[in-house]
């Protein structure tokens, strides 16, 4: 049974297949009967139809895949696409772009890209258009669809401006009879005249003159032709005869011609009429004889009916034609001084048509025109825009010149300068407008307070000196920022600059003479040089009493009031008053200040009655015036200085109640407080204090009333309560200050009364107590200023030693006079009472450095020399001595002292040449004493030292004659007479002399025990000698 059923199964599905193939093959054919039709209609341009009958073939498909099936479903797919395209569906580049997608290698692709070439023209996308058409190969269209492909693909290069390419194209379709003709030769006629070939531009605009769709334009490109080959004579010679003459049906076209033969000629009079006539006998009339008419009544200033025909062309159908009646209604709205439109139009032609020459000279004026409207903003940005767009315009420097001073109107200076900068502009004008610009720069630099800038701004202005106006401006621009730099010297130099120039310019009414001088006057016044401040400010005044500009009475207010304030820092106090009271009187600004000033005056010149009164009348005209304290207080205070208590007291305390937040409050106080105490009234006294140490505490006047509040209390007797007040106050701890004080002044109180003894013990308690109190090194000094004179008084060197280690403290800590003080009496004490030299000099020396009172320093190089002295110090020797003979005023005895001391200290030195010179000083300088026998000597010395035995010998007989009365060294120098017979071997003359001296000197005892030591010397010599002789 299986196979039975497989074998019925496989009967049926074989007679079912036959079946299907029938039917297939009767739908097979019906199908392609369709595609055929379709085909049919395509070539017939049923676009619609052919598409209708390729969808009813779609709706019943094949269900066929063999080629040739698949080949006509492709047709069909080709066609039912191309109908899209004609038929311009929306959806027309997707079906050709899918199809080229589905049928990558098919005979139709030349028509696909022609197809969607033409597609992309219609959606004005003449890019795409341009690749698709690129694709194409003509050979493979139908002739018509060439004669498309030419045109379309000519027209899309002509649309971006490609003239050799459309050319190429568009000659293809011109010159034979097609469909595309005609718009074809248009479109050459174009190219041909955009290359200047008038000839053949005109051959082919009058190929199609009587075409309707071209007739306008073509009839205005020949009429341009024509008036540029100046051929309209003869047009003229031609027709006038026949106006009259012709049948009435042909005169209007007959005056219409003349009248483009007129207008051709620019006889725009005898034109209008003819092409007004010819305008209203036409039901539609071209948009040329308009714009003709309208040309002419711009010639001949008829601007209103100009304007009304030009407008008709606001529809014209040509670029060209619309765009040269906008450029002329503008400029008949320019001429009846219409702006607004005229500038509107301007924009309208200079934003459409072909002609770049009129869209530039519309760009132009419209940008003037936005200029003249003050439209500075825009027309920046248009002249920027039209110079990236025409670099080299022969208006260039024109609009430059708009562009620089439209950023002077819109106050762009920033702009205008870079453009001038960057550009390298600098032909006079441009120098001119830079110099105006850098200029107003300056000025708005300096109302910014940036002043370094309006200097930098104003100096870049003078270096385009066109306007001596304007250099000279600068100069005050300077002047001004140096003013407020504080640099006055170099502000007053630009001030005077300028007032050196007679300027006087509207521009800025301020720069005048009088406002120089105004700016001299207050460098002096702020260098505080009032006297030449004055003498300027005088100037100043009376030239902006006469000046004009908008401040010139401000200034001229202000200047009278500064002079006053110069003349007052000069004490010229009546000519001071005057001005002051003229402020006053004439209510200037700051008249109460004024009237203030005066009052002052009154004082300074003890007229304390009269000061009184203008005080007193401030609070009454002014009582809100800032000087209403300071006027209380000046009166309240004047009445205090002519011991006038009661009325002092009346007016301060009247001050305290009017004048609560006042700085003068604390003062008041404590003049309220001086009153009450004056007046034996201490309890009143010490409140007044109080509230000032309250209320005020730290400041200078709490530190008065601290004093004040002492001093009121120990004269009631109540020390203790002071201390107590003090101590309550938060914030001050005067406790141990005010105790560390009062124990400092019982001891000096003790101290003044020269009672030493109780002085010194009160000193050493203070010390006690406050080691390193408030007044300890004061302390110091006055315990041992006691102690040292009561040694002095007693007689007593005990005191000395108390007294040495306080002055050592102040010296250790100490300065100034203090130290200076402590450093004599250290000095004095351990030089004279201790002997101790070493400490001694150490203190001189620095008192000697110190660079004290006169005296002291005298005092101090004569210890630090007589302690080097007892030292043997020699280097402290010689720099005391080399600091003597450098101070003026030392006594003649201590230079004396110093030059000896030095010499013999630069001879023990072994600095013998030094020595031998300060010796001849020595002898030179010195009065006869022993230090000049001395020094005498000491030459005498060296000369022996140095073996001229001779020369020693005479020197030593001259100090024997000259210094007879000092034994000592005549002794000195008969011994040395002695050595200079033992250098010279006459050991017999030396025996001699030296005997003399052993036999009949009866002094210094080390002198003889010498000469005995130097007689056995030269005995001894003298028997070696004759020994030697002998043998």
């Amino acid at each position: 049974m299986k196979k039975i059923s497989v074998f019925l199964l496989a009967l049926f599905l074989i007679q079912v297949n036959s079946s299907v193939l029938g039917q297939a093959t009767i739908k097979y054919s019906k199908q392609t009967k369709l595609i055929s039709d379709a085909i049919e209609d395509a070539e017939n341009q049923l676009w619609a139809s052919c598409q209708q009958r390729i969808d009813m073939y779609r709706s019943d498909p094949i269900p066929r895949w063999d080629d040739e099936f698949m080949l006509w479903r492709m047709r069909a797919d080709f066609y039912y696409a191309t109908a899209a395209a004609r038929l311009k569906h929306s959806n027309a580049i997707e079906l050709l772009q899918q199809f080229k997608i589905d049928y990558p290698n098919n005979t139709f692709s030349a028509n696909v890209s022609h197809l969607l070439g033409m597609v992309y023209m219609d959606n004005n996308n003449k890019n795409n258009a341009i690749i698709h058409f690129n694709e194409v190969d003509p050979n493979e269209l139908s002739e018509t669809e060439q004669d498309e492909f030419y045109f379309l693909s000519g027209y899309a290069h002509f649309q971006r401006d490609n003239f050799i390419a459309a050319r190429t194209s568009l000659e293809k379709t011109a010159n034979y009879s097609n469909p595309y003709q005609v718009p074809s030769v248009y479109y050459m006629g174009v190219i041909e005249l955009k290359d200047g070939n008038m000839a053949a531009a005109k051959e082919y605009f009058v190929m199609i003159a009587n075409e309707p769709e071209f007739r306008e334009d073509a009839t205005l490109y020949l009429t341009q032709i024509d008036l540029m080959e100046g051929r309209c004579t003869q047009v003229m010679r031609h027709l006038e005869p026949m106006v009259s003459s012709a049948p009435r049906s042909k005169q209007a076209a007959i005056k219409g011609t003349l009248g483009q033969a007129y207008f051709c000629a620019e006889d725009c009079e005898k034109a209008t009429p003819l092409l007004e006539e010819y305008i209203k006998s036409l039901r539609n009339p071209e948009y040329a004889l308009y714009y003709q008419v309208g040309y002419c009544s711009y010639k001949s200033g008829q601007y209103e009916k100009a304007i009304s025909y030009l407008k008709e062309l606001t529809s014209a159908n040509s670029d060209s034609m619309r765009q040269h009646a906008m450029y002329l209604i503008a400029n008949s709205y320019l001429d009846m001084d219409n702006k607004e439109d005229a500038k509107a139009y301007f924009q309208n032609a200079a934003g459409t048509g072909p002609d770049e020459r009129l869209k530039e000279l519309a760009t132009v004026q419209y940008i003037r025109l936005s200029d003249d409207l003050g439209d500075h903003s825009q027309s920046i940005a248009l002249i920027e825009a039209f110079l990236e767009l025409y670099p080299t315009s022969a208006y260039r420097d024109e609009l430059l010149e708009l562009l620089l001073n439209a950023t002077l109107h819109s106050k762009d200076y920033a702009k205008g300068i870079q453009v001038i900068e960057d550009l390298n502009l600098n032909t006079p004008a441009f120098k001119e407008i830079y110099q105006r610009l850098t200029l107003y720069s300056a000025v708005e630099s300096l109302n910014s307070n940036r002043y370094e800038e309006a200097i930098e701004y104003a100096l870049k202005s003078q270096s385009s000196n066109m306007d001596n106006t304007l250099y000279q401006i600068a100069h005050l621009i300077m002047g001004d920022a140096k003013h407020l730099q504080g640099k006055y010297p170099e502000a007053r130099n630009h001030y005077n600059q300028f007032s050196m120039s007679n300027v006087d310019n509207s521009e800025f009414p301020w720069a005048v003479n009088a406002y120089a001088s105004y700016g001299v006057a207050y460098t002096y016044f702020k260098e505080k040089d009032y006297k030449n401040a004055a003498s300027k400010l005088k100037v100043a005044y009376d030239q902006l009493n006469q000046a004009q500009f908008p401040r010139a009475q401000a200034f001229y207010q202000d200047a009278i009031l500064r002079r006053a304030d110069c003349l007052f820092m000069e004490h010229e106090y009546n000519t001071s008053q005057e001005l002051y009271l003229d402020i006053y009187q004439n209510n200037y600004p700051k008249d109460d200040y004024a009237l203030y000033q005066a009052g002052l005056i009154d004082g300074f010149n003890n007229n304390l009655s009269s000061k009184i009164l203008r005080m007193d009348q401030l609070s009454v005209d002014f009582p809100q015036s800032r000087y209403r304290d300071d006027a209380d207080f000046e009166s309240a205070d004047s009445y205090f200085a002519l011991s006038d208590l009661d009325n002092a007291k009346r007016g301060f305390l009247g001050f305290v109640n009017d004048h609560g937040s006042s700085l003068y409050k604390p003062v008041v106080y404590n003049k309220l407080g001086l009153i009450y105490e004056t007046q034996n009234q201490y309890n009143e006294a010490a409140k007044w204090y109080k509230k000032t140490i309250t209320e005020f505490s730290g400041t200078p006047s709490a530190n008065i009333a601290v004093k004040a509040l002492e001093r009121v209390y120990l004269t009631m007797g109540q020390p203790q309560a002071f201390l107590d007040f003090i101590n309550s106050q938060s914030g001050i701890t005067l406790n141990e200050s005010k105790k560390d004080s009062l124990l400092f002044t019982n001891a000096m109180n003790f101290y003044n009364a020269n009672d030493y003894r109780k002085a010194a013990e009160a000193f050493e308690d203070y010390l006690s107590e406050f080691s390193r109190g408030f007044h300890h090194l004061e302390v110091n000094l006055y315990a041992a200023e006691c102690y040292f004179e009561l040694g002095k008084s007693e007689n007593n060197a005990s005191y000395f030693s108390k007294a040495l280690p306080f002055f050592q403290t102040v010296i250790s800590e100490g300065s100034g006079a203090q130290l200076e003080t402590a450093l004599v009496r250290a000095g004095f004490i351990t030089f004279n009472h201790q002997q101790n030299y070493s400490i001694a000099q150490q203190y001189y020396r620095r008192l000697s450095e110190i660079g004290g009172v006169q005296s002291n320093v005298e005092l101090a190089l004569e210890g630090y020399l007589r302690s080097s002295i007892e030292l043997q110090d020699h280097d402290g020797i010689i720099d005391a001595s080399e600091k003597i003979q450098q101070t003026n005023g030392m006594a003649k005895d201590i230079q004396d002292l110093a030059l000896f001391s030095s010499a013999k200290a630069y001879y023990n030195k072994g600095n013998i040449q030094t020595a031998q010179s300060m010796f001849q000083q020595c002898i030179q300088r010195l009065d006869m004493s022993s230090k000049k026998a001395e020094s005498a000597w000491h030459l005498a010395k060296i000369t022996y030292d140095n073996g001229q035995f001779e020369e020693s010998k005479e020197a030593c007989k001259n100090i024997i004659s000259t210094y007879g009365s000092y034994s000592y060294w005549v002794v000195k120098a008969y011994i040395l007479i002695g050595d200079c017979w033992i250098g010279l071997k006459n050991y017999n003359e030396a025996i001699l002399t030296l005997e003399s001296i052993v036999n009949n000197y009866q002094g210094d005892q080390a002198l003889i025990d010498e000469a005995n030591q130097k007689l056995e010397q030269a005995r001894l010599l003298e028997r070696q000698a004759d020994s030697e002789d002998a043998e």
